[in-house]
């Protein structure tokens, strides 16, 4: 009698010891992958912490080199409308300044009495150590401290000069807008003994606001 209640004890305890592995094994299995799932969420947090931060700073950096800026630019149109004359009276001097020269005399060049509709549209990169035609951005610039990976700008003029520039990162954007203040002169002037009318235009940007698209 006695060995049998030994067996039937020795039987329950060995039972419970499995049962009790089973379950320390399901818990453990539960943490590891919620470690996992934290983790995962942990680095999609940083990297897009990281993007935000990265647009983020591109964004400011062109307000910073747009604002303030004056374009001014003359032509002269004899009587039948021929350019005669072409020049600068002051152009953009910041480190963005032959992109954003190159941007408004293409708009610029378009201009016609009474009609001036046309919107310039381009691309800029914002980028490290990347070829040539695109814009290097130098680390020693501290509002560039967290730009780590290439943005890339759309570029909108309008017809009054306002600028628009949208910035893309990964999955975010943002958008930079930036007003003109425009002034246009007209006189009447002689070059080589050949009458003709002056038109001035100067653009100053200022203004400008950081919006998440």
């Amino acid at each position: 009698m006695v060995r049998k209640k030994c067996s039937s004890t020795s039987g329950a305890s060995i039972f419970i010891a499995l049962i009790f592995l089973l379950l320390c094994g399901v818990a453990g299995s539960l943490i590891l992958a919620s470690a996992s799932t934290a983790s995962k969420r942990s680095s999609s947090f940083k990297e897009g912490r990281q993007s935000y931060y990265s647009l983020l700073s591109a964004a400011k950096l062109l307000q910073q080199e747009i604002e303030g800026q004056t374009y001014s630019r003359y032509r002269v149109f004899d009587e039948s409308g021929a350019v005669i004359d072409d020049n600068y009276y002051q152009v953009p001097t910041s480190t963005i300044k032959d992109f954003l020269k190159g941007a408004v005399d293409k708009k610029f060049t378009t201009f016609q009495v009474g009609v001036d509709e046309y919107r310039y549209q381009g691309t800029w990169n914002i980028a490290m150590n990347q070829p040539q035609g695109t814009w290097n951005i130098a680390m020693n610039q501290p509002e560039l401290k967290d730009l780590i990976t290439t943005v890339t700008a759309h570029v909108i003029i309008d017809k009054d000069y306002n600028m628009k520039l949208v910035l893309k990162e990964k999955t975010m954007s943002c958008i930079v807008t930036i007003p003109a203040i425009v002034s246009m002169n007209t006189d009447e002037v002689v070059i080589n003994s050949i009458k003709g009318t002056r038109y001035v235009t100067t653009i100053t940007w200022s203004g400008g606001q950081i919006e998440r698209n």
